[in-house]
């Protein structure tokens, strides 16, 4: 025991090292991680949604082809009509609840220096101001603009945008997602993608921003 404790006392100042060090790469790296893992949270949530129509798609298939053949079966007596009607509904019932974003299909033009409105909106109308919705450019883990549990997140937005962007509280009740874009800049020029996810169902839209030279007023010359 003597031995034991000589030892961790004679190492204990390399071992706190190794944890302060530990400790150091973990704090100075997590963000990166956190980026890492809100990038591939998005990358699951945008292709779940295919997923989950796959799996309705071929579920409504099997079941369609399993009626048919039961149908069949059954003579088209009273219970195989029943189980036609039924699956007739299938299409509406699988499909209810869901909604999509709308970007713009024509570009927001404007000089730099303006103030612009990015549209986007969520179809059919639906509330939301209890959705997550993201503005990101090439980057879903560096947000234009994010709101999040009822309110933004300033923190976790792109530097360049800070303190320009907003969304409009009373428009969110109706669906409308649009950006409010301030102070135009040369750098905003590209496409913009608007995301919104109720945590059941997530969709994005795209609009495109091109920024043009401020044109100057040409001084007349004096004679």
């Amino acid at each position: 025991v003597e031995w034991i404790s000589y030892y961790l006392l004679k190492n204990i100042a390399t071992i706190q090292k190794s944890v302060e060090w530990i400790s150091y790469y973990l704090l100075k790296n997590i963000a990166t991680v956190q980026k890492s893992v809100e990038w591939i949270s998005y990358y699951l949530l945008k292709n779940i949604a295919t997923i989950q129509k796959s799996v309705e798609w071929i579920s409504y298939y099997l079941l369609k082809r399993s009626v048919l053949l039961f149908s069949r079966e059954m003579k088209m007596g009273f219970l195989g009509r029943t189980c036609l009607i039924v699956l007739s509904l299938l299409p509406a019932v699988s499909t209810q609840g869901r909604w999509t974003v709308v970007g713009s299909d024509q570009p927001v033009i404007a000089e730099a220096g303006d103030d612009v409105i990015l549209p986007c909106h969520i179809s059919p109308r639906v509330n939301a101001v209890d959705m997550e919705v993201r503005w990101f450019r090439e980057r879903f883990d560096m947000p234009v603009h994010l709101y999040l549990k009822q309110r933004d997140q300033p923190g976790r937005q792109d530097r360049a945008y800070q303190g320009r962007t907003a969304l409009s509280p009373s428009a969110l009740q109706t669906g409308n997602i649009s950006l409010h874009l301030r102070n135009l800049r040369s750098s905003d020029r590209g496409v913009y993608t608007c995301f919104a996810d109720d945590g059941r169902w997530n969709e994005e839209g795209q609009t495109e921003v091109i920024v043009t030279a401020m044109e100057r007023k040409l001084e007349p010359m004096g004679k």
